[in-house]
Protein backbone atom coordinates (compact mmCIF):
# COMPACT_ATOMS: atom_id res chain seq x y z
CA UNK A 1 0.00 0.00 0.00
CA UNK A 2 1.11 3.56 -0.62
CA UNK A 3 2.51 5.83 2.01
CA UNK A 4 -0.18 7.88 3.70
CA UNK A 5 0.84 11.41 4.58
CA UNK A 6 -1.24 13.50 6.96
CA UNK A 7 -1.33 17.24 6.52
CA UNK A 8 -3.48 19.96 7.99
CA UNK A 9 -5.43 21.80 5.28
CA UNK A 10 -7.67 24.66 6.40
CA UNK A 11 -11.23 24.32 5.11
CA UNK A 12 -11.00 27.51 3.05
CA UNK A 13 -8.00 26.23 1.05
CA UNK A 14 -8.05 24.02 -2.01
CA UNK A 15 -5.74 21.01 -2.05
CA UNK A 16 -3.12 20.76 -4.75
CA UNK A 17 -3.61 18.55 -7.81
CA UNK A 18 -0.88 16.12 -6.74
CA UNK A 19 -2.57 15.69 -3.33
CA UNK A 20 -5.89 15.02 -5.04
CA UNK A 21 -4.29 12.41 -7.28
CA UNK A 22 -2.54 10.78 -4.31
CA UNK A 23 -5.86 10.55 -2.42
CA UNK A 24 -7.57 9.00 -5.45
CA UNK A 25 -4.79 6.41 -5.82
CA UNK A 26 -5.01 5.57 -2.12
CA UNK A 27 -8.79 5.14 -2.39
CA UNK A 28 -8.30 2.66 -5.25
CA UNK A 29 -5.69 0.72 -3.26
CA UNK A 30 -7.84 0.53 -0.14
CA UNK A 31 -10.89 -0.45 -2.22
CA UNK A 32 -8.91 -3.30 -3.80
CA UNK A 33 -7.87 -4.54 -0.35
CA UNK A 34 -11.46 -4.35 0.93
CA UNK A 35 -12.74 -6.10 -2.22
CA UNK A 36 -10.27 -8.96 -1.75
CA UNK A 37 -10.88 -9.39 1.98
CA UNK A 38 -14.59 -8.62 2.41
CA UNK A 39 -16.22 -8.53 -1.09
CA UNK A 40 -18.65 -5.67 -0.46
CA UNK A 41 -21.47 -5.08 -2.93
CA UNK A 42 -20.79 -1.34 -3.18
CA UNK A 43 -19.21 1.69 -1.55
CA UNK A 44 -20.02 5.14 -0.28
CA UNK A 45 -17.19 7.64 -0.73
CA UNK A 46 -17.50 11.03 0.89
CA UNK A 47 -15.76 14.18 1.99
CA UNK A 48 -17.40 16.75 4.25
CA UNK A 49 -15.88 20.22 4.03
CA UNK A 50 -17.11 22.79 6.54
CA UNK A 51 -19.66 22.69 9.32
CA UNK A 52 -22.48 23.51 6.89
CA UNK A 53 -21.67 20.26 5.06
CA UNK A 54 -21.73 18.23 8.27
CA UNK A 55 -18.01 18.19 8.98
CA UNK A 56 -17.31 17.55 12.66
CA UNK A 57 -13.59 16.68 12.51
CA UNK A 58 -11.87 19.68 10.97
CA UNK A 59 -9.14 18.20 8.87
CA UNK A 60 -9.36 16.77 5.38
CA UNK A 61 -10.25 13.09 5.30
CA UNK A 62 -12.10 10.82 2.93
CA UNK A 63 -14.66 8.23 3.98
CA UNK A 64 -14.57 4.94 2.05
CA UNK A 65 -17.41 2.87 3.43
CA UNK A 66 -18.04 -0.67 2.18
CA UNK A 67 -21.73 -1.52 1.72
CA UNK A 68 -23.54 -4.84 1.59
CA UNK A 69 -26.92 -5.89 0.26
CA UNK A 70 -29.30 -5.73 3.22
CA UNK A 71 -26.97 -3.78 5.54
CA UNK A 72 -29.86 -1.33 5.94
CA UNK A 73 -33.50 -1.75 4.88
CA UNK A 74 -33.31 1.13 2.36
CA UNK A 75 -29.83 2.28 1.25
CA UNK A 76 -31.10 5.39 -0.55
CA UNK A 77 -29.57 8.50 0.97
CA UNK A 78 -26.13 6.93 1.34
CA UNK A 79 -24.63 6.68 4.79
CA UNK A 80 -27.29 8.55 6.75
CA UNK A 81 -28.93 5.38 8.07
CA UNK A 82 -26.00 2.99 8.51
CA UNK A 83 -25.34 3.43 12.21
CA UNK A 84 -25.84 5.71 15.14
CA UNK A 85 -23.64 8.80 15.19
CA UNK A 86 -20.23 8.69 16.83
CA UNK A 87 -20.62 12.30 17.88
CA UNK A 88 -23.67 13.80 19.59
CA UNK A 89 -26.02 15.92 17.53
CA UNK A 90 -28.59 18.08 19.28
CA UNK A 91 -31.49 16.92 17.12
CA UNK A 92 -30.76 13.30 18.03
CA UNK A 93 -31.16 13.98 21.75
CA UNK A 94 -27.67 12.80 22.62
Amino acid sequence: MSECVFCNIPEDEVIAQDETIAMAKLLVEVKELLDAEFAPAGYNIGVNVGAAAGQTIFHLHVHLIPRYVGDVPDPRGGVRKIKRSLVPYAEEGE
